[in-house]
């Protein structure tokens, strides 16, 4: 239904005609959670629950809980927020609280920082890699894919 959630009216119109892995149950997303010790900002979860998974224009796929993982035979169709974050932890440094989102494909990882989680239950999108360190792009999940929408969310820094 319409306006009953704007992050999903949002989503909705910036995912469309995009492709998708398809929903997240609430269920794996708070095992995730769990996993990671953190609670996802409220838009990044709307985008779990309802997308799980997600292509905005290149270079940026939307790192998700999709039921594919990197352990599987095939390769997987979309990148696993558990399987990023695991790898950026075993080749690198970042910290507990930043949630590897997506990359730009040049070594930079966007971050949501959710040690800053505002009263909206939102948090700063970070940028981390070469040029970027810990460089804030966007005040929310929800903004960063509006950004990336209309251009690239690293290139206004």
């Amino acid at each position: 239904m319409s306006g009953a959630d704007p992050n999903l009216d949002a989503l909705n119109r910036i995912l469309a005609g995009r492709d998708c892995a398809g929903p997240t149950p609430d269920d794996v997303i708070s095992a995730a959670e769990a996993a990671l010790g953190v609670n996802f900002p409220a838009s990044y979860r709307v985008f779990l629950l309802h997308f799980g998974a997600g292509a905005l224009p290149a270079p940026y796929d939307l790192h998700g809980l999709p039921t594919c993982r990197a352990s599987d035979a095939a390769p997987p169709a979309w990148s696993h927020l558990l399987d990023v974050d695991a790898q950026l932890r075993r080749y690198g440094d970042h910290p507990q609280t930043f949630l590897p989102i997506a990359s730009d494909g040049c070594g930079v990882t966007i971050f949501l920082d959710v040690s800053r989680m505002t009263g909206s239950n939102e948090c700063p999108v970070v940028a981390r890699g070469p040029g970027f360190d810990d460089v804030d792009i966007a005040p929310s999940f929800l903004a960063f894919a509006e950004a990336a929408m209309s251009g690239d969310p690293l290139a206004v820094i």
